[in-house]
């Protein structure tokens, strides 16, 4: 048989700091994985636009793409 578990935990003020140790320490991780998330999906996004894309330059994005001038 199980050991019975308490059903309540008994948190005092003195617990708080501990607690808010904990509390930054995850929410820091998960801003962490949030940011690897992001930047796996636009990895995935430009690797995926450069297999469709059929040979037409890439610039940095915000550029405008320089076209070869013509003289006629």
């Amino acid at each position: 048989m199980l050991p019975s578990l308490p059903t309540q935990l008994k948190l005092t003020v003195d617990d708080l700091p501990e607690i808010e140790k904990r509390l930054d320490r995850i929410r820091e991780e998960r801003a962490t994985a949030r940011t690897v998330e992001n930047q796996n999906s636009q990895q995935a996004a430009a690797s995926s636009f450069q297999e469709n894309s059929s040979g037409i330059p890439r610039t940095p994005q915000g550029q405008q793409p320089q076209l070869p001038l013509s003289r006629n």
